[in-house]
């Protein structure tokens, strides 16, 4: 009945009618002729007596009145022929009536209004965006909220009233309706529809992810249609790579994963293009193997067969793949054979993330082992290499191919592939870049005996001839690998390198570089080079010679350089440590790059430019003080002249995150049998070790006992001094362990053995008196706490008890000092009172004080 009056009062409310609406009061609605308001227009008699003499307060005729203007709104032919003050009084009666059929009356009209041209521009004039917004917020009805939110949307659809309702608190009053609790189907649809409208607009999308939580957003996937998920996803992809980004890596993966699984060609392209931009988060990365979101990815890439999409999956798998854990998740996916597949696509930007993703997943070895393995990877890998103007995929083949060539057991099945002729292409083509990757390739082949052979007598003329240009290069990291290269070239094929042409010129330039690691590697060179007898040192990769060496004004006079040899003091850092750096009292220590192995430096270091110098050597003070001290070079061959001084250096991270480790038997049977080659056990040594260090050094003595080419080591071994060794585990396991940290450290093989309850160091520790009982020992504690990360935990990283062997005996002695885990080992000057033990110790291990009395 109500509907039927309705239809009949309807022509009150058309432009030509003589009566309105006004919503004044919370009994209900007056009616008032428009004479009253200075217009005498009129239609019907009757109708203009009957409205002109009765005001009407009954709800049921309100909503009779209501249901015309309802009537009138929702028609297409009389739309258009609403009046405005209409639309005026319908707004403001939206804010005032308290009555919820009213409302929902009225807010059905204004939804049917925003429908077209006329009806939105009375809606705005009308302050209909204001009451709107201001409604959604305190509507407590839930089928009113719906048509609330349909007037949003509608509104929303227009771009124009996008700011105005931006203005108007429209996300708030979304974020308050929808922490009410909106459980209808429709009107999460409703919602959706609103946001995905307003985040079609530019900036709009980050305001609505600042405003509204991602979990809520996330919450209407299913409900809200394609156009709210095609916004969502393109507004995730572009702040992914902007200010929000870090707020998205802590928050975007469950949306995410709802929008892996909508089956929109635009949506997956979108999210395909934000998961790589995340991907390159650390955080982000432990986030997707905690949710086991790897499989999903697997799944859209088998799926999806645009080179667009792929291209952004390939980005994502590369950025992916820089993290050591997920690399041999990665293989287990068959994301090799997947990359190796896209290769054969033409799409530039596809082949080129491809080439790089299978760069980052050659660093580990077991997933090189499978890349060179596959039938059909290499060829295509090789194939991908570009005309000379695409330089950037040809940099990332030349460091692809220097990758799977820092994998010794691989090194001789890749250039059978890959020969000489192939990396003298990417020197004159790729830039510099390539040529530091095709620099490393050669100094990886050279640390092969056959393949180093090879390289000297290489029938292209391409293999001396070649590193001889690198060599000459005017670019740092260039002549680093290129040094590398001939110190390796000097102990596995050293009587061919002899002869050949150039080789003294560039050996003399390099002693004398102010380049550590230039200097270092020509040293090594120079030292492998002198022996005349096959059985004479050799000073493979990670073994580096301190003194005695050739006079380069580094303070070390030819005097004392030429003096016999009696003894060796070799020195082994301990987790990312460094051969150099470790004993170098600087606090830019720590962040110096390895020089062992074939890894592949840090990114800033390989696109450092070819102009910017090598780091100057700081000369040491009289007493010793130097801001780049290295002590072990620089002051003690003053000390002890007929001294070989040798530092080791090799590849230990305390995270699979940052890179691989070997187990500490592995990782000492490997030095012994370097420090073996360069002759350690033909007369007596004294080891210096720094934490990890020290358990490398007496594991080397375990397995010499057992092994008779090794027992010299373990018989002429005198003396090991121990700089906050962790005999029975690092107290940062037991951070570790309470935290439950172990998922996000991720530590690596040798980290995982300092844990306190580790059996293996028990037993090592116990067992070396019986081991080395002639061995004395020097150890050092640590009494300051040490600051991991941005000093927020601070901690004393070996406690006492695990820094003192608790060895018995007059040959064992244990000292404190206030320095913390990083400083204990870098006296500050030749008076500090570590440095003065460790010389005092050294010469009672020998016997030299009293040769000297």
């Amino acid at each position: 009945m109500i509907r039927v009056l309705g239809r009949r009062a309807s022509v009150a409310f058309l432009p030509e009618s003589t009566a309105f609406f006004r919503c004044g009061n919370p009994a209900g609605f007056g009616l008032y002729s428009r004479s009253n308001y200075g217009s005498s227009n009129h239609s019907s008699g009757d109708d203009k007596d009957f409205f002109r003499t009765h005001v009407f307060r009954w709800r049921t005729l309100g909503a009779v009145l209501v249901f015309s203007g309802l009537f009138v709104a929702s028609s297409d032919t009389r739309r258009e022929q609403v009046s405005s003050t209409f639309v005026l009084r319908i707004v403001a009666g939206l804010g005032h009536s308290e009555h919820p059929i009213l409302q929902r009356l009225m807010a059905r009209i204004i939804s049917f209004l925003c429908q077209h041209e006329p009806g939105v521009e009375q809606v705005l004039r009308a302050g209909g965006v204001e009451q709107v917004t201001a409604q959604l917020v305190k509507c407590g009805d839930a089928v009113t909220r719906d048509l609330l939110l349909r007037c949003v949307a509608a509104l929303a659809c227009h771009e124009r009233l996008r700011d105005p309702l931006l203005r108007a608190g429209v996300l708030p009053a979304l974020r308050a309706a929808l922490h009410a609790g909106i459980d209808d189907p429709v009107g999460k649809r409703l919602a959706a529809d609103a946001l995905g409208n307003l985040m079609t607009s530019d900036g709009v999308g980050a305001e609505v992810v600042l405003r509204l939580e991602l979990d809520v957003l996330g919450a209407l996937l299913d409900a809200g249609g394609v156009r709210f998920q095609r916004a969502l996803a393109c507004t995730l992809a572009d702040l992914s790579s902007g200010d929000l980004r870090e707020k998205l890596v802590r928050e975007s993966l469950g949306v995410l994963s709802g929008l892996l699984a909508v089956p929109d060609d635009v949506v997956r392209l979108q999210v395909a293009r934000c998961l790589a931009n995340l991907s390159a988060s650390e955080a982000f990365q432990s986030r997707l193997v905690r949710h086991e979101l790897l499989p999903v990815l697997s799944s859209l890439a088998a799926a999806e067969s645009r080179p667009a999409v792929l291209a952004q999956l390939a980005r994502c798998v590369a950025n992916l793949a820089q993290s050591a854990p997920l690399q041999v998740k990665l293989m287990e996916r068959e994301w090799v054979s997947r990359l190796a597949s896209w290769l054969e696509l033409s799409n530039p930007d596809l082949r080129l993330a491809c080439v790089v993703a299978l760069a980052n997943l050659a660093v580990n070895d077991v997933v090189a082992a499978v890349m060179v393995e596959h039938a059909s990877l290499l060829p295509s890998l090789l194939a991908a290499t570009p005309s000379p103007g695409n330089v950037r995929l040809l940099q990332q083949v030349a460091r692809a191919i220097a990758n799977l060539s820092a994998h010794p057991t691989l090194a001789a099945e890749l250039f059978h592939e890959v020969g000489y002729g192939r990396l003298c292409t990417m020197v004159e083509t790729g830039g510099v870049l390539a040529r530091r990757q095709a620099a490393r390739t050669l100094a990886n082949f050279s640390a092969n005996d056959v393949l180093a052979c090879q390289l000297l007598s290489d029938a292209e003329g391409c293999g001396w001839p070649l590193l001889l240009s690198l060599a000459t290069a005017d670019d740092a990291e260039v002549q680093r690998q290129a040094s590398r290269a001939v110190a390796n070239l000097a102990v596995n094929a050293s009587s061919r390198l002899r002869s050949q042409p150039g080789l003294d010129a560039v050996l003399n330039r390099w002693v004398n570089s102010d380049d550590t690691v230039v200097y270092s590697h020509a040293v090594r060179a120079k030292a492998s080079l002198t022996s005349t007898v096959i059985q004479g040192p050799k000073y493979a990769e990670g073994i580096y010679l301190l003194y005695p060496v050739e006079p380069t004004g580094r303070g070390v006079s030819s005097r004392a350089a030429s003096l016999p040899v009696d003894f060796d003091i070799v020195f082994v850092h301990g987790v990312t440590g460094h051969p150099f750096q470790t004993w170098t009292i600087d606090s830019r220590a720590e962040t110096a790059e390895p020089l062992t192995a074939g890894t592949e430096a840090p990114i800033d270091q390989q696109l450092r430019p070819a102009s910017e110098p090598a780091a100057a050597q700081t000369v040491p003070s009289a007493d010793g003080a130097g801001q780049q001290a290295c002590w072990p070079r620089d002051w003690l061959p003053s000390r002890f002249p007929r001294a070989r001084i040798l530092s080791v250096g090799y590849d230990v991270s305390w995270s699979k995150w940052f890179g691989q480790a070997l187990p500490l038997e592995q990782q000492s049977t490997e030095l012994i049998k370097k420090l073996r080659l360069a002759g350690v056990g033909t007369r007596p040594v004294v080891f210096v070790a720094h934490s990890f260090g020290g358990l490398l050094v007496k594991e080397m003595l375990a397995f010499a006992a057992l092994n008779d080419d090794f027992k010299p080591i373990l018989q002429n071994a005198r003396g090991i001094v121990f700089f906050s060794t962790p005999h029975r585990g690092a107290e940062i396991m037991k951070f570790v362990e309470t935290y439950k940290l172990d998922v996000m450290l991720r530590g690596t093989s040798a980290v995982d053995e300092l844990k306190p309850d580790s059996e293996h160091l028990h037993v090592l520790n116990d067992n070396f008196a019986k081991i080395a009982p002639q061995v004395a020992t020097l150890s050092f504690g640590e009494n300051d706490k040490t600051c991991i990360g941005s000093n927020y935990t601070c901690f004393q990283l070996v406690s006492d008890e695990s820094a003192n062997p608790a060895f018995a005996g007059p040959l064992h002695q244990f000292v404190k000092l206030d320095f913390n885990h990083r400083m204990v080992c870098k006296p500050l000057s030749k008076s500090a009172l570590q440095y003065r033990m460790v010389c005092d110790f050294i010469d009672r291990s020998l016997g030299l004080s009293k040769r000297k009395r």
